[in-house]
């Protein structure tokens, strides 16, 4: 989320507004913002502040010292289910967008005045942030820093998905639970796009609407059905699916296996629900012998000219249409702890936003439901 990133190949330490997490807990105001130095190692990007732009997508926390307050809650489950806990304190998100403000002498990747945006850098719940210069995305000239911040992270994760973990063909029949999310709306589109026919699970009938519009064919509320895999089976005419994208995890996977056909593919990208339990593997041979992968972004990016590609790939699509970035929310820096409570209650739907304090307008345009 930081306004400006720089890059400088030295040691060096930087001060702005942050959102720094000391602890995870109840319902208690615990979330502080605080101005404070984060150190920079040798061959890093080095980030800078900066007033204007600079998105990210959204994070609570606590701690610091001589800083603005900002009270709020934090949601008792961050990370969920502690699957990716981290030394506290720490600053939370990984996404965002900015610009180069500073370039040291060994770093040859970006310029300053460079727009970039990033993900999979953690700390950018901050006003600036420090990024490796390789890793940088250079923006062209009709991506702004609201649509990259939106759609980087999970557009290059829709991109892998139905370009490597399973390729989409024409006339797959694909089920996608969290429809209306702003990974299944992504998800959506681009199976559709591919010739694709989705099925979609939601939680209510207003965002069941949402992943209409995105291209769903049909929509599944899951607290209306009892057996959502014989749901899915009734809905492509008796048949299992050569493929389920699942970003739920625990409260999904069971009927994610039971949705497959015969040499089915279960795409276990999430666990928004918390973590699949244990289980014994001789399930997928008795299923039909189905596969299950769990892969992650950070190994379909790992070299830079495959990360600049994925970009590549995701603006075209942008460009297109065949990828519309749905933001429903914008919240200031230090709105932050509100963000994450309206994610935890189920009250949004598409990306949220955080903006440095001083850049952020509006206000929040979610969608209830």
């Amino acid at each position: 989320m930081a306004a400006f990133i720089s890059a400088r190949a030295e040691a060096g330490l930087l001060a702005g507004n942050r959102i720094t997490i000391n602890g995870v807990g109840g319902d208690e105001p615990i979330l502080e913002g605080h101005a404070s130095d984060s150190g920079v190692r040798s061959g890093r990007s080095r980030g800078a502040a900066g007033g204007r732009g600079g998105p990210a997508a959204a994070g609570a926390g606590r701690g610091g010292r001589g800083g603005r307050r900002i009270r709020g809650q934090l949601p008792r489950r961050l990370p969920p289910e502690g699957r990716y806990s981290l030394p506290l304190p720490f600053t939370p998100g990984a996404e965002g967008a900015g610009t180069v403000v500073e370039v040291g002498p060994d770093v040859a990747d970006v310029a300053v005045g460079d727009r970039v945006g990033w993900v999979e850098i953690p700390g950018t719940y901050a006003e600036r942030a420090v990024v490796d210069s390789s890793r940088l995305v250079p923006l062209p000239d009709d991506i702004d820093f609201e649509t990259a911040a939106a759609v980087l992270l999970q557009g290059m994760t829709a991109h892998y998905l139905v370009k490597d973990a399973y390729p989409v063909q024409g006339g797959d029949t694909v089920l996608v639970h969290a429809a209306a999310g702003g990974m299944g709306l992504l998800l959506t589109q681009l199976i559709t796009h591919l010739g694709g026919r989705v099925i979609g699970t939601t939680s209510t009938a207003a965002k069941a609407e949402l992943a209409k519009r995105a291209g769903a064919a049909e929509v599944i509320l899951s607290s209306a059905v009892d057996d959502l895999a014989a749901e899915v089976r009734r809905l492509n005419g008796g048949q299992g699916l050569p493929v389920v994208f699942d970003g739920v995890g625990a409260h999904t996977f069971d009927a994610s296996l039971a949705s497959l056909r015969t040499r089915g593919h279960l795409v276990l990208f999430g666990a928004a629900s918390g973590a699949v339990p244990p289980f014994d593997p001789i399930r997928l041979a008795h299923g039909g012998s189905l596969t299950l992968i769990r892969p992650s972004l950070g190994d379909f990016i790992a070299d830079r000219s495959e990360l600049l590609r994925r970009a590549a790939d995701v603006f075209e699509w942008v460009r297109s249409k065949a990828l519309e970035v749905t933001v429903t929310g914008r919240y200031a820096l230090s709105e932050a702890s509100r963000a994450h409570s309206d994610l935890e209650a189920r009250r949004t739907t598409g990306k949220l936003l955080l903006v440095p304090d001083a850049a952020a307008v509006g206000s929040r345009e979610e969608t209830q439901g």
